[in-house]
């Protein structure tokens, strides 16, 4: 593996272990060890952008490495501007400026990258425990791409399928690259079925579960957003997953539910 396809994981990798509302920071102490181009490159990919400076620097003065509020003596006509932080033991220590730099990453810039990767022209938008990337198409389908992080992990869920955002997003001959053709595979061969064709009965039972997990979650507007990830009426959606629910209300009542 690359050097910078071992940053990206060690990015994602972070995140997933924060948590996706939490923003991930990386400051010059950290960054300054890495390849100079695999910094620019994560830069440039909008994988880490600019944040705010910090306020607070560990301090390197003596060996109790506190963290101390940064003190900053702006330049002047004749002479330069001036870092430093306060040692309980040695008084004020001039501080590199370059420390203060820091750069993040969250679920919400991630996701709009994969978006842009996958060319679904729209705007992510969050859902309970999801973001809706939109609509992915396949040869013969077009599904809803979700991205979710659970489990230390970010997973990118379609058509009845997971995977691990690391198994297809990777960086190649100095671009951000998305594999295509292991989605439009998974698009076109919905759950998992052989032949890539989905069945009018499979598909309201993926639907039925999908609401019952939104459902769980809190989420009112299920049919709306079931809607809105299906590229389907809403009057669609409630037609397949009422007809699922009386197919399942059917095979409980069923005398000979023991033999099925």
């Amino acid at each position: 593996m690359s050097s910078i396809n071992i940053k990206l994981e060690t990015i994602l990798t972070r995140l997933a272990h924060n948590g996706e509302d939490q923003t991930c920071y990386f400051d010059w102490d950290e960054v300054k060890k890495w390849p100079h181009d695999d910094l620019n490159h994560l830069i440039k990919f909008k994988i880490l952008i600019p944040a705010p400076p910090k306020s607070i620097l560990e301090c390197h003065g003596c060996d109790n490495r506190c963290h101390e509020p940064v003190q900053i003596i702006p330049k002047t006509e004749t002479t330069a501007a001036r870092v430093y932080i306060q040692c309980g033991e040695h008084g004020v220590i001039d501080e590199d400026a370059k420390r203060l730099q820091q750069w993040q990453t969250s679920a919400q810039q991630l996701a709009q990258l994969i978006a842009e990767c996958c060319d679904t022209q729209t705007h992510v938008a969050k859902d309970a425990n999801h973001w809706r990337i939109g609509m992915f198409a396949g040869n013969k389908h077009r599904e809803a791409l979700l991205m979710g992080i659970q489990n230390n992990q970010i997973t990118l869920k379609i058509a009845g399928h997971t995977v691990e955002l690391l198994e297809v997003l990777s960086i190649k001959n100095s671009k951000l690259s998305i594999d295509l053709r292991k989605l439009k595979k998974m698009v076109d061969s919905p759950t998992g079925l052989p032949g890539g064709k989905e069945t009018t009965e499979a598909r309201g039972k993926r639907l039925l579960n999908r609401k019952r997990e939104l459902q769980l979650e809190g989420v009112k507007n299920f049919i709306e957003i079931i809607s809105n990830e299906e590229g389907l009426s809403a009057s669609g959606i409630s037609k397949l997953i009422t007809k699922a629910t009386e197919r399942e209300e059917t095979k409980i009542k069923s005398p000979f539910r023991q033999l099925l």
